[in-house]
């Protein structure tokens, strides 16, 4: 069971020695000092079977988490429907402060405003490129086609391992030859479609990176060496620096032609290379993550209700009963009352 919590953070000035200025807030539990329910919170959301109680026996409760102890997790779908079809009037995204570091200042999820919808705008105008479309279609299907003929070969494998390992080579390798398990179909991928780096960049180091990098955005924000967090600030830097060069590359030698998002936004030249390179660090982490979860569910989706590939209804019902996202965070920009 996978939890889908939207995260309704509200931010409130005590008046008269009260801790809600008088609001009403569902029950529920400040957790411990400091920590609050942090680490309750994320054995949840990361659980394969049924998640703690404490998240789920109730459609919404009070929670101490993210350094706020004004948290409202939610599970009830009437309200998380409510929250997210009033996004911009009622409510905006508000992610933790470590995330955002991670992410980056400009990343879609942190910017609001007109900066939020212009980025969303070059999103989606550079994603519905025709010729883009049909090119990634054909790669796709071949990139699919030869990775799943090598798993055949490997045995058991660990199908969410193989599946991470799966979306990173594909965000940063030509699609060329699948040489490391093969295990690398969605960041081979999208990295042609976004950076088009050359196979001489090498993939051990992109890996790592990138695995140390999502496992950084959903755990215990200490930044202290040995830590996931702390990996992922490094991970970081390293995606930063590449995404820098490749931006320098196409600088320099702008006859080379690429059919890549890069190179349409530095041909653009709207944005900064800073927005550009958060703006892409966005775009690897939402492929690289949604896509290898996707992947996972699907499998095991299949492997319960064969049936359902005769229904002709895997990729409807992949995203609906397994979501990708484990938790959706809101802040609300007025007060609310509901229910």
């Amino acid at each position: 069971t996978v939890l889908l919590a939207t995260a309704w953070i509200m931010w409130w000035k005590p008046k008269g020695g009260s801790s809600n200025n008088g609001h009403k807030l569902p029950p529920g539990s400040t957790g411990w000092p400091l920590i609050g329910e942090n680490i309750a919170f994320f054995r949840a959301i990361n659980s394969t079977n049924n998640h703690p109680r404490q998240f789920s026996i109730e459609r919404e409760k009070r929670s101490n988490l993210f350094g706020s102890a004004q948290t409202v997790v939610s599970v009830d779908p009437e309200f998380n429907k409510y929250v997210l079809q009033n996004e911009g009037r009622f409510f905006q995204a508000k992610y933790p402060s470590t995330n955002n570091n991670l992410v980056g200042k400009y990343g879609m999820v942190t910017v609001h405003g007109e900066l939020q919808r212009k980025l969303h705008a070059t999103a989606v105008n550079l994603l519905r490129s025709e010729k883009m479309g049909f090119d990634f279609m054909d790669d796709i299907q071949n990139a699919f086609s030869t990775a799943m003929d090598k798993w055949v070969d490997m045995g058991d494998i660990h199908l969410q391992h193989e599946c991470h390992k799966a979306s990173i080579y594909q965000f940063y390798l030509p699609a060329l030859i699948l040489n490391m398990g093969d295990m690398q179909v969605v960041l081979n991928l999208m990295g042609k479609k976004l950076l088009d780096l050359p196979p001489a960049q090498g993939m051990e180091g992109i890996y790592q990176a990138f695995k140390d990098f999502a496992g950084a955005l959903v755990c215990l924000p200490i930044n202290i060496p040995g830590f996931a967090y702390s990996k992922g600030m490094k991970a970081r830097e390293i995606i930063v620096r590449t995404i820098h060069e490749c931006i320098k590359e196409r600088r320099e030698h702008p006859e080379v032609k690429r059919n890549d998002l890069l190179t349409k936004l530095v041909k653009e030249g709207s944005l900064s290379d800073e927005i550009i390179a958060d703006f892409l660090v966005f775009f690897l982490f939402a492929g690289y993550e949604t896509s290898s979860t996707v992947m996972a569910f699907a499998v095991m989706f299949l492997t319960q209700n064969p049936r359902a590939l005769q229904e002709l209804r895997v990729i409807k019902e992949t995203l609906r009963v397994g979501n990708v996202a484990p938790l959706i965070p809101r802040e609300a920009k007025q007060d609310i009352k509901m229910k």
